[in-house]
């Protein structure tokens, strides 16, 4: 396992974004957008925006865009951010503005060093199968003691990515409205925080 790539359950492989996967990750995150999806279709997790390509590379840049694929095909990604890229956009930069008000782990985290992580995304028919916790563990090695926690924003009616993020170890750390819908602020903890509490 590397930095830059590794190979989870059923060969799938985990890897930094390469200029190849953007196609494939427009077509991905247009079919999961909440605004093409009837309401039946939301009970298995959207995405609330897309991300434009220019963006994606950017956060690539700033952080991190971890892929899964199969042979060829993009199974799912996950983009990372830093806090300062992440305030360019109104949604993300909501978020930032309140993060003086929240702790974690006792600690202020506007004093804390860290990145908002999402969108995340998954091929709708491969959700259930570890893929979602292979982008993270991917994303974490990669950033691995370069931080202290990650941040990211959950739409409150999207249920399943809530599940998912609390599975892995995300806690519920704020809430606030933007264009008239509420969202969650999920936080969690990552391996630096723990060392420095020692």
């Amino acid at each position: 396992m590397s930095e830059l790539s590794m190979i989870g359950a059923d060969n799938l492989k985990y890897r930094r974004l390469s200029s190849a996967d953007l196609a494939q990750l427009a077509q991905l995150q247009e079919k999961n957008l909440r605004s093409n999806l009837d309401l039946s279709d939301r009970s298995s997790g959207f995405l609330s925006a897309a991300v434009a390509d220019e963006s994606i590379k950017a956060m690539d840049k700033s952080v991190a865009v971890i892929v899964c694929v199969e042979e060829s095909k993009v199974l799912g990604f996950l983009c990372a951010g830093g806090i300062e890229y992440c305030q360019s956009a109104e949604l993300p930069a909501k978020m930032i503005a309140r993060l003086d008000q929240v702790k974690l782990h006792g600690k202020n985290i506007a004093c804390l060093e860290g990145f908002v992580a999402g969108p995340i995304c998954v091929e709708k028919e491969r959700r259930g199968q570890g893929i979602f916790a292979g982008l993270y563990e991917c994303l974490f090695v990669t950033t691995r003691d370069k931080f202290d926690f990650c941040v990211s924003l959950i739409d409150v009616t999207n249920e399943p990515s809530l599940r998912a993020h609390q599975k892995i170890g995300y806690e519920i750390v704020d809430m606030f409205s933007f264009a008239g819908e509420e969202f969650y602020t999920v936080a969690m903890a990552l391996h630096r925080l723990f060392q420095q509490s020692k």
